[in-house]
């Protein structure tokens, strides 16, 4: 605004501010990769630290410093999931564990891991897995170490 006057001088003066603003503004956002990432992975390890619990995304967000939207893009653009999703899967990765290595019934099972509703974690053990936890445990019994991936990992190469 105080370039600004008659004549091409004044013209010039304004162009080569507002280049200079793009330019810092490029260069403040120029971290935006990484920072990203790492918010993704101060989501993950909060989800880690916390899966037992009732956790909402607004919680999840807000340990992060992010808005919800941009938690969801983050998630998508590092993950490929939701944060809901990695939540969820999360959780029915650390059942998995519980059904091959304890005694635990599946309704306490699912209460460990973080469902309110016994009903509704069998149900997407289900659909997670193709069996039932009952039917997984049967299976797996007496093994260690899961026999299911882990939930989306970094795409390290972004």
């Amino acid at each position: 605004y105080e370039s600004r006057g008659s004549g091409i001088g004044g013209e010039l003066r304004m162009a080569g501010r507002l280049y200079a603003l793009f330019a810092a503004l490029i260069e403040a956002n120029s971290g935006g990769v990484e920072a990203g990432r790492e918010q993704v992975r101060r989501a993950c390890e909060y989800i880690a630290n916390n899966f037992s619990r009732p956790i909402s995304v607004a919680q999840i967000a807000e340990h992060t410093g992010l808005c919800r939207s941009w938690l969801y893009r983050e998630f998508q653009r590092y993950m490929g999931v939701s944060p809901v999703r990695y939540l969820i899967q999360f959780r029915l990765l650390q059942a998995c564990m519980l059904l091959e290595t304890t005694a635990l019934s599946v309704k306490s099972v699912s209460f460990s891991v973080g469902f309110e509703d016994p009903l509704y974690f069998s149900r997407a053990f289900k659909k997670q897995y193709g069996v039932s936890p009952k039917e997984y445990r049967t299976r797996h019994a007496g093994q260690s170490g899961g026999a299911f991936s882990e939930p989306g990992r970094f795409a390290e190469n972004q």
